[in-house]
């Protein structure tokens, strides 16, 4: 920590034998402030992720209770884990976290077409408008 005042903007400090074991500050040290600012950005993102899952947990289904756990995960080791650099395993949570939400996502914005067989509403082309709503202006 001693070394920080002189390498924040240049970077250059070998964290090899001796490491904070922090994402962010070690990205300072070896990498100066330029690599430091994506490491806070990654951080926080990752925190803004957790917060938001943990305050809508009770709405979701059970089953995401272990993906919310799973990105904890990575965020605990970065605060833990020296070197500046992601360990792969938090790369394979990230990713699985990622897919999974992303699956999610994509489920619940399609819209079920309606088999050819049922008849459509009066004055409706497709189950997409409603002729209730089409003149609102």
């Amino acid at each position: 920590m001693e070394a920080l005042p002189d390498v924040w903007v240049v970077g250059g400090y070998v964290t090899a034998d001796v490491s904070s074991h922090n994402f962010i500050l070690d990205n300072l040290l070896r990498n100066a402030v330029f690599a430091a600012v994506p490491a806070v950005v990654i951080v926080a993102l990752v925190a803004a992720v957790v917060v938001l899952l943990a305050i809508r947990l009770h709405r979701e289904p059970a089953w995401l209770v272990p993906v919310t756990a799973a990105l904890v995960l990575p965020l605990v080791r970065l605060g833990t884990a020296g070197g500046g650099q992601i360990p792969p395993v938090e790369w394979v949570a990230l990713a699985f976290v990622a897919g999974v939400l992303a699956s999610w996502r994509r489920s619940r914005s399609v819209v079920p077409v309606p088999p050819r067989n049922i008849a459509l509403p009066a004055g409706a082309d497709s189950y997409r408008t409603d002729p209730r709503s089409a003149s609102l202006a």
